[in-house]
């Protein structure tokens, strides 16, 4: 919770007496519940005023043994002072020995990473007696940096649980090392053929697009088409016969197959593609939709189809034909695919967005309320997603239902409010 107090002089009064009173109370009390929660407060303030070197060395000595809110609290919370006191040699050894007990910790990685190319930029180099570091070992060199990344794809072969860090890890360093213009001399691999080896280990998860999206800019844009038919090529899917589609046996060859599609998406190839092109690429992905809701037939009400993701895809094709090239019937036809979906998945947040997007750009008020409703907003949802109806509801006249949604986000930043001033007058007065 966020420290609030009556006045800004009240707030530095309190902020600078309390931690020499906490310092008083901490050794007294014999309830480690209690001294954790204690502890955790005393850092916060010593954070927020500014004071990081004592901060960290109250995380670093005893009182930080009482850390214990969280998994590796002590380590985060050590990191995070390291990095804005800029000790990069503690940051770097830090990260590389968490890295060597979990080496699928992606925030690791990139502190690592982050670390790195700062000793590297300012040429540091270890003492020539003692420790690198408070930390341990220092890595203060690309070559280092490339031998460790190759060395935890080494041990993730030798797992008996598939792990996504290293693999991500290396595409990451090789995007970096070209940003700095000098990937070419440490053979780290083609980009294209390290996301294809990537694909095909875990292609049938829902993560694997999340992943590749973020370096596909790795891609050159000549090699896109070939690198969306080298992925199709892997996915096991019917042989297809006159007039009718490869489709997947599977669920893990359809999630392959989507992941495909979103790529293909996000790679900018339907946009080069004509109306009916466009109109044929919809059809074949509604034809999968309907395919895949056969995966589905358990599914609870709560539960999303499989794929779900293909109509969505079909939607956002047709709305491209509508927002780009004034093509009505498209608006029309998403309406209807949307609310065919939301039939089938009824808990599909996403259908319900766009559903509310939509009716509130051709000016249809009355339908959202109900769509927002059904989406049942919690807490700071209010204000995080409130805006869809708000800031239509005024220009369309619908009034009520704009003061209902503003007083729904108001309620609660009250009762937060009030929660946070019990927080703090509980803390003054133990």
């Amino acid at each position: 919770a966020a420290l609030t107090f009556s006045s800004s002089s009240q707030q530095k009064h309190k902020l600078l007496l309390f931690p020499d009173t906490l310092l008083v109370l901490v050794p007294n009390v014999s309830v480690s519940k209690s001294l954790s929660s204690k502890v955790e407060l005393y850092y916060m303030i010593l954070e927020r005023l500014g004071k990081y070197q004592e901060a960290l060395d109250v995380v670093r000595g005893k009182l930080g043994e009482k850390l214990t809110s969280e998994l590796q609290s002590r380590e985060n919370k050590c990191m995070a002072l390291y990095k804005k006191l800029c000790k990069w040699p503690e940051c770097n050894a830090l990260s590389r020995r968490l890295l060597l007990k979990n080496s699928d910790d992606w925030q690791f990685y990139i502190m690592y990473f982050d670390s790195v190319f700062q000793l590297i930029d300012k040429s540091w180099t270890p003492p020539e007696e003692g420790e690198h570091s408070l930390e341990g070992e220092v890595h203060y060199s690309t070559e280092q940096a490339v031998k460790f990344v190759e060395e935890r794809i080494t041990e993730e072969a030798k797992s008996s649980r598939p792990l996504r860090g290293p693999y991500l890890a290396k595409l990451e360093l090789i995007r970096r090392l070209q940003h700095r213009d000098c990937n070419d001399q440490y053979k780290l691999g083609d980009p294209e053929e390290l996301m294809f080896q990537y694909f095909k280990k875990f292609g049938d998860k829902p993560c694997c697009f999340t992943d590749i999206k973020v370096f596909v800019d790795l891609l050159p844009s000549t090699q896109c088409t070939k690198f969306i038919r080298q992925l199709l090529a892997v996915i096991p899917l019917s042989a297809p016969t006159e007039g009718k589609l490869a489709l997947p046996a599977d669920i893990k060859a359809l999630q392959q197959h989507l992941c495909v599609v979103q790529l293909t998406r996000l790679l900018g190839l339907y946009h080069t593609i004509d109306k009916k092109q466009k109109l044929n690429v919809v059809q074949e992905l509604m034809l999968r939709y309907q395919h895949g809701l056969e995966f589905g037939k358990s599914c609870l009400k709560t539960e999303l189809q499989f794929s779900d993701y293909y109509c969505l895809l079909a939607v956002h094709l047709l709305l491209d034909m509508w927002l780009e090239a004034g093509e009505e019937i498209a608006v029309w036809q998403s309406l209807t695919l949307l609310e065919g979906g939301l039939t089938r998945s009824p808990s599909n947040a996403q259908f319900k967005l766009l559903l509310i997007r939509i009716y509130c750009m051709l000016g249809a008020f009355e339908p959202v309320v109900e769509l927002y409703s059904s989406l049942d907003a919690k807490h700071i949802q209010h204000d995080t997603i409130g805006y869809l109806l708000t800031r239509y509801a005024e220009s369309l006249g619908q009034y009520a239902a704009a003061s209902q949604s503003c007083n729904f986000a108001l309620r609660f930043f009250h009762s937060n409010q009030k929660d946070v001033s019990d927080t703090n007058f509980s803390h003054d007065s133990s």
